[in-house]
């Protein structure tokens, strides 16, 4: 996941053409299998720098809060997060997300416990903890 204002900001260094003012953002990156991309907005627009903490992006501060819910697939993370963003800024930022081929429950955190997760784990190929 990547938040990031997609802004050129370095002082006294020489911008390559590819810099320019008509250029913004990251070109669209195509993921491969098993890979989610998430970027703070879409490809070619730039991210909102504040939030309501003043200590991250807009985007960082809305994953913050659903990155470590127990139980979430990471599609559901990256569509709530998305919504949550494209409400709080009135649409000026629209979060961008693509993946390739995955598997279903793809989870950052675990409803189960250690002992249940580690046997479900050798029968069922669908759930998935990082």
């Amino acid at each position: 996941m990547l938040d990031c204002c997609r802004t050129y900001s370095l002082p006294r260094v020489l911008k390559s053409k590819a810099s320019s003012a008509a250029s913004k953002g990251l070109a669209p990156m195509c993921p491969t299998t098993s890979t989610l991309i998430a970027f703070a907005c879409a490809p070619g627009t730039v991210a909102i720098d504040g939030s309501p903490n003043n200590r991250n992006g807009l985007f960082t501060f809305h994953l913050l809060k659903h990155v470590t819910r127990p139980g979430k697939d990471i599609i559901d993370i990256v569509t709530d997060v998305g919504y949550e963003v494209s409400k709080s800024s009135k649409e000026r930022q629209l979060p961008h997300v693509t993946y390739g081929p995955m598997p279903r429950g793809v989870f950052l955190v675990s409803t189960q416990n250690e002992t249940t997760q580690s046997n479900s784990r050798q029968g069922d190929y669908n759930s998935v903890f990082i």
